[in-house]
């Protein structure tokens, strides 16, 4: 297992790539709000990155915010604006949909989900998991775009199991 050292500093790479190759987020122009709670030490590692990259973002502990803070905050931003969503397990506002309520705001949104499931011998791989190959990204985009636009069928194949 590598260091919580070596883990932020891997986490802080591949965070970067995400925010400036992978949305091409405007830092100038573009409000971000990290919504975060820190039940886990991988979710506290992913805000440390995120907060030391986007120093201007409003930052919300889920645990410490009450539903109408967080909501206010939502409705605070402007379309395209950033939201990122850290948690250990799952937010829960009542019946408040969060992701379609982004959707509905046109926001940009990054997620981390569940994280409490990943015991602490796989963080460095969920972290490596975060690394944007540009390259094989937009090779594979542009290859399954064109398959989109030409192709009449689609047939996806899961195990054993074919659907069109």
């Amino acid at each position: 297992m590598p260091s919580m050292q070596l883990l932020q500093q891997k986490a802080d790479i591949n965070i970067a790539d995400i925010i400036s190759k992978s949305i091409k987020f405007d830092f100038k122009n573009q409000k971000t709000l990290i919504v975060f709670d820190t039940q886990n030490e991988l979710t506290k590692i992913l805000t440390n990155s995120y907060k030391k990259l986007l120093p201007e973002a409003k930052l919300i502990n889920i645990d410490a915010s009450n539903r109408e803070e967080i909501i206010t905050s939502f409705n605070q931003m402007s379309a395209n604006d950033l939201v990122v969503l850290i948690q250990s397990s799952s937010f829960r506002l009542d019946k408040f949909r969060i992701r379609l309520h982004l959707f509905n705001l046109n926001l940009r949104v990054i997620e981390h989900l569940h994280l409490y499931r990943n015991p602490e011998e796989t963080w460095e791989i969920y972290i490596d998991s975060l690394a944007y190959d540009e390259n094989w990204y937009h090779t594979m985009g542009k290859f399954l775009i064109n398959k989109l636009d030409t192709d009449k069928d689609l047939i996806i194949t899961s195990s054993d199991q074919e659907n069109n």
